[in-house]
């Protein structure tokens, strides 16, 4: 089963929290996939 968009966001923040910025990165892209328009993806 594909992460929900929340997942992924959480993952996301997570990561880069943690300075993981190239794996925040995919996460991020991972939701813009899903929804293009997801306004903290895109941030």
């Amino acid at each position: 089963m594909k992460d929900s968009v929340d997942q992924l966001l959480q993952h996301g923040i997570t990561a880069h929290k943690a300075r993981q910025i190239q794996d925040a990165e995919q996460f991020y892209r991972s939701i813009l996939q899903k929804e293009p328009n997801h306004a903290d993806a895109n941030h």
